[in-house]
């Protein structure tokens, strides 16, 4: 699984169940995910899993795809 972190500031917990959630539908119910979490104007969480082209694997997701 293609992964690109550039912020990460989530409890362990909860990064483990967005893990969980992604690698489930990940290849399946979406070919790429790209997410970016705010709390109280601040940028908490932003990162980016899988590929623009899936079958190639050559273009990997970023957080600025």
């Amino acid at each position: 699984m293609q992964y690109v972190e550039k912020v990460n500031e989530l409890p362990a917990p909860l990064f483990a169940a967005l893990q969980d959630v992604v690698s489930e539908h990940l290849g399946d119910t979406f070919p790429s995910l790209a997410v970016a979490v705010m709390l109280h104007n601040q940028l908490i969480f932003e990162s980016a899993w899988g590929w623009i082209d899936p079958d190639s694997e050559t273009m990997p997701v970023t957080v600025d795809t």
